[in-house]
């Protein structure tokens, strides 16, 4: 069996004259638009549009998909991992499967952020299992003093907001699907660690 989890991210970076109240009130907008997929997951048959056939490696040797779904990007990869590879590592996450057992999401700083200093400071912690069906969502902010050597001291703020849904197990991955569909969006918990940024 194949063990099916898609991540999707919607990071927002704002600079010191923007963030204002009401641009901060706008952040969750993204969550009532239509967002486009090009898989769908159904009665344990996952199914990938035409176009991804020769991108997708599936095998005897693979235990876990991941589709990962940048909105502000509009970027869909798919990560195939074997299955003897116990996590999975996306920006501040960290997937760990177990087992026999529930997978889990991680908060970690880890490289992501590269040589920034962001503020405040914040502590790797386990967020929560992921159970089949439900969506996490997590959200978390940061404020920097730079972002890029071209745009001097000038303070930015980021808004990361990610949803990670445990689809399930399957034995059936064909590339059948012929357009792009709706994702369906239902939030079974969120956790939200974002901060007030002065």
């Amino acid at each position: 069996m194949i063990q099916v989890i898609h991540v999707l991210i919607h990071n927002s970076f704002i600079y010191k004259p923007n963030y204002t109240p009401e641009t901060r009130a706008t952040l969750n907008d993204w969550l009532t638009k239509d967002i486009q997929r090009n898989y769908t997951y159904q009665d344990g048959i996952l199914s990938f549009h035409q176009s991804l056939k020769n991108s997708i490696t599936v095998d005897k040797s693979i235990g876990k998909i991941i589709i990962v779904q940048d909105v502000v990007n509009k970027t869909e990869t798919v990560v195939s991992l074997p299955k003897n590879k116990n996590s999975f590592d996306e920006g501040f996450y960290q997937i760990k499967f177990h087992d026999e057992e529930i997978p889990s999401l991680h908060f970690q700083l880890g490289e992501y952020l590269n040589m920034e200093i962001p503020s405040p400071s914040r502590e790797s912690h386990k967020l929560a299992l992921l159970h089949i069906g439900k969506t996490i969502r997590h959200r978390t902010n940061f404020k920097f003093e730079c972002r890029g050597d071209s745009l001097g001291a000038q303070r930015s703020y980021g808004e990361y907001d990610t949803l990670v849904t445990y689809l399930g197990s399957t034995k059936n991955v064909d590339f059948n699907l012929k357009k792009s569909t709706v994702l369906p969006i239902q939030i079974s918990k969120e956790i939200n660690e974002r901060k007030m940024l002065y």
